[in-house]
């Protein structure tokens, strides 16, 4: 195998491919990118995988040979990101296990794997896809991603729902502690199948971060597999086992109390009390005394106290209730509305976060018992 390309372009992409490297493996190889040279096609395709993720990307390139080989991932990506912008000459010579690389009257040499060693990445073929644009993407689920859980030993509330029911797509994520839902829709074939799908957190976040930008998305959904593409680059990751339970049924449909107020008075206050959690447990908490045109937030701690007083427009009941403040921060950081309704159903129900003109979104938080 033997090519060339700019530094630029090969760093960009190694960068892509990376975040799927095991870094732990037992297995060797799978600490590298395979690297595949494609003479008739002028393309180099980059794939990493650490077995229930993998990034696949492509660029141009001046093929001379054909080839394929496994490159150590991580002292790669550091050298090249040092190297200036330049016209890199890779070969790959096995008699010696090792790739050579030129730059200029320089050069380094990276160690390597056979590729015969590198996972096959299967490809989602059969299945149901859709298409969704790249900032409708990457608004929706970062609007439900901040609700998922880390508990590895309740591995259904650690990643995303995809419930489709015709043209519909609805995103549940919750901790047990909040639940947010968005719903929304898409370009699909209707072939009269419903999804309901559980994608991880993890693989979420990457699909964000590379295909937030890319004007449109295709994704495929089969047996145990997700898989995003767009603008070249492929993610394919497996999916979580397990029924995602009913959250329907503890989402409110009446309320006590609903409160108008400014999202971003809201929010300021919120970061103000949640730096003085609570002294035995260090948890973030406010106590909110509703009245009918204005809303108190009060926090306390050994190291002080604080009390403000919001405009509001309160439509029911005045009472008090308390929230772990980093639950009511996390959602009103999504949203990019100027008023934000907050729905209650009493001090010990939980609460429902809405952006007001919007329907399709809302996010339920618990409240937190007054000590």
């Amino acid at each position: 195998m033997k090519f060339t390309c700019p530094t630029s372009i090969l760093s960009e992409n190694i960068s892509l491919a990376q975040k799927a490297v095991s870094i732990k493996s037992p297995f060797p190889v799978l600490t590298g990118i395979l690297f595949v040279a494609d003479e008739q096609n002028s393309t180099i395709t980059l794939t990493a995988t650490d077995l229930q993720m993998s990034i696949e990307t492509s660029f141009p390139a001046k093929i001379i040979n054909g080839g394929s080989v496994v490159l150590a991932s991580k002292f790669l990506g550091d050298i090249i990101k040092k190297l200036p912008e330049t016209e890199l000459m890779f070969e790959y010579l096995p008699n010696e296990g090792k790739c050579v690389i030129k730059y200029g009257s320089s050069e380094l040499s990276v160690a390597t794997y056979r590729s015969e060693e590198f996972p096959k990445n299967e490809e989602v073929i059969d299945g149901e896809s859709f298409y969704i644009s790249g900032e409708e993407f990457s608004t929706f689920i970062k609007q439900v991603l901040f609700a998922t859980g880390t508990d590895e030993s309740r591995p259904v509330f650690t990643g995303v729902l995809f419930e489709i029911v015709g043209p519909e797509l609805r995103l549940v994520a919750s901790d047990t502690h909040r639940l947010a839902f968005r719903k929304t829709f898409i370009k699909r074939e209707d072939t009269g199948k419903n999804i309901n799908v559980i994608i991880p957190s993890r693989t979420l976040h990457e699909a964000v971060r590379i295909f937030g930008t890319v004007e449109e998305i295709l994704i495929k959904i089969s047996e145990g597999q997700v898989e995003f593409s767009g603008n070249g680059i492929k993610l394919t990751s497996r999916l979580i086992e397990g029924q995602f339970p009913n959250y329907q049924q503890v989402i409110p449909t009446a309320f006590k109390s609903n409160i108008l107020v400014n999202k971003k008075y809201f929010l300021d206050s919120l970061e103000r009390a949640a730096l003085l959690p609570r002294d035995k447990d260090k948890t973030p908490v406010a106590k909110f005394y509703l009245e009918k045109e204005n809303m108190i937030i009060t926090s306390q701690s050994e190291s002080g106290s604080i009390r403000e007083e919001l405009p509001i427009s309160l439509e029911g009941e005045e009472f008090t209730v308390a929230f772990n403040t980093r639950y009511l921060i996390d959602v009103l950081k999504v949203l990019e509305t100027e008023e934000i309704y907050l729905s209650l159903t009493g001090p010990l129900n939980p609460g429902v976060v809405k952006p007001v003109n919007d329907e399709n979104y809302l996010c339920l938080v618990l409240p937190v018992r007054p000590s």
